[in-house]
């Protein structure tokens, strides 16, 4: 079972025993072939029927509609061993994120961020995962763990054995799996780091198959979410180039902040770390909770306050969903045509 957000394709399914070996998939679905869609803020059940015991599961993308997933649930087929993993753990490593409204399994006041998957050059194509290292039994267990992955990001980012997020895959490609027992010290953190990083093979392979290609040009000291000077909220210093040739470039590509606004009242979501984020993707996303009334336009990660409450001159007007402008900024409007017409809204209480 997986949680997403803004719709998108069903992405197919994997799963391999604890030798990596293919206990079975769920071919992924698309409208275009005559399946279905995630809907916005659906979560799928996909059934694979099996007398092995799932330890690694792989998500792969099924088409060019991303999909961006919140978070994965594993059971067994008498429903035991319940697993989870959710998209901060892929955010924390680079991957191309979004806020998400999908309230997590069993803690309804935790929001994980989803990651983007699709089957073109925008985002992951694959998700491999060890679903055991993701499952506490306690709360203080996976807060050393996280604390220790949080000190050495190789355990999580580096350990493709326990999570590969990888740029381009097939359906044949082989997994990463350890060919040894992992075991975990009493409190829940790794008890040989570097066997977890660097002992894993490679099974399931249909002959010579290439390896797969990770997300490039990731320097490994920067497997975080980074930050970009973005300025004051109202009246960002927008750039040179023409913003109408850029936002032309960005729909060619299917990019949704073209088009695309979304509108959160979660206390868990800030548009100011959407927006200051070098890794965050999706549609303009706007903030109105108890920590702050702000706009991001995601397709020049400029950060605008809102409307209202005194403001009345560069800012975003949430109801007409238009940018007020004066000034300078003003004229590059009619020059240019700042402003945006949303097709698409979603609103999240």
């Amino acid at each position: 079972k997986f949680g997403a957000n803004t719709g998108g394709d069903i992405p197919h399914v994997h799963i391999y025993d604890v030798h990596g070996e293919d206990l079975g998939w769920k071919q992924g679905e698309s409208k275009p072939n005559g399946g279905k869609n995630v809907g916005d803020g659906e979560s799928v059940v996909r059934e694979i029927k099996t007398s092995g015991h799932p330890e690694y599961l792989r998500l792969l993308a099924y088409g060019k509609d991303a999909t961006c997933v919140a978070y994965i649930t594993m059971t067994g087929p008498s429903g035991e061993d319940y697993q989870t993993w959710n998209g901060d753990f892929a955010k924390a490593c680079g991957a191309a994120w979004y806020p998400s409204p999908q309230r997590f399994p069993g803690a309804n006041d935790f929001t994980p961020a989803c990651v983007w998957i699709s089957d073109d050059d925008r985002y992951l194509q694959a998700i491999s995962l060890r679903m055991p290292d993701f499952r506490f039994p306690k709360s203080e267990a996976a807060a050393a763990a996280a604390e220790q992955w949080k000190k050495d990001k190789g355990l999580l980012c580096d350990a493709p054995a326990r999570q590969s997020l990888i740029k381009k895959a097939k359906i044949t490609d082989c997994i990463d799996y350890y060919p040894f027992p992992v075991k975990k010290a009493d409190d829940g953190t790794d008890l040989d780091p570097e066997k977890m990083k660097h002992g894993h093979e490679k099974s399931n392979c249909k002959g010579a198959q290439p390896k797969p290609e990770t997300i490039p040009n990731w320097p490994k000291d920067n497997r975080k979410t980074s930050v970009v000077d973005t300025g004051s909220p109202a009246g960002p210093a927008l750039k040179r180039r023409s913003t109408k040739a850029r936002r032309d470039e960005l729909a060619a590509r299917g990019e949704m902040c073209v088009d695309g606004l979304v509108q959160s009242n979660l206390n868990s979501h800030s548009a100011r770390e959407v927006c200051e984020s070098e890794t965050s993707s999706g549609p303009d996303f706007v903030a109105v909770n108890g920590k702050e009334r702000l706009y991001c336009d995601m397709c020049e990660h400029q950060l605008w306050d809102l409307c209202g409450e005194g403001i009345t001159q560069d800012c975003f007007d949430l109801d007409a969903q238009k940018l007020v402008l004066s000034g300078s900024l003003a004229k590059r409007d009619e020059e240019e045509g700042l402003q945006k017409e949303y097709k698409k809204f979603a609103h999240w209480k």
